[in-house]
């Protein structure tokens, strides 16, 4: 993935974040993809409302930073791992605030704020492994990238 790509998607991906984290979780259906997604679980694994929606919600929290991490990484090619990593902490540090201070019907935890920043790990890891593979992948075929 180019840099511009990766800028653009990381873009979109913002964008979605904050609006899934950001907007009010007032009125019908505003937050029925996250109990949609537990009432799958459970049917799918016998397990009881409470662990399903317990199980469900940080698997969320992982799965929407790990793009950020990714895309991050991406676009911005020469910060360290560890900084986009710290980068993407400190905004679900300051979701979570704002989540406290202003958005109706969100609350707000410290286990959000781990389970983002898991994902965000994550997201850093993958790119990594990818640019490994594709760099091996380059090398064996002497510097040839394939139509480029």
């Amino acid at each position: 993935m180019g840099v511009r790509t990766g800028r653009v998607l990381l873009g979109i991906c913002l964008l979605a974040a904050g609006a899934g984290t950001l907007v009010p979780a007032v009125g019908p259906g505003v937050v029925g993809w996250a109990s949609d997604a537990a009432t799958r679980v459970q049917q799918l694994t016998g397990l009881t409302s409470t662990t399903a929606s317990r199980l469900v919600e940080p698997g969320l929290n992982v799965v929407l930073f790990l793009p950020l991490g990714l895309l991050i990484s991406a676009a911005f090619p020469r910060l360290r791992g560890w900084w986009v990593w710290a980068l993407c902490t400190a905004g679900s540090l300051g979701v979570e605030i704002a989540q406290v201070v202003g958005v109706p019907g969100r609350d707000a935890s410290l286990r959000d704020v781990a389970t983002n920043s898991l994902g965000a790990a994550l997201g850093v890891l993958m790119i990594r492994v990818l640019q490994a593979r594709a760099a091996r992948r380059e090398r064996a075929l002497g510097g040839v990238t394939g139509g480029r």
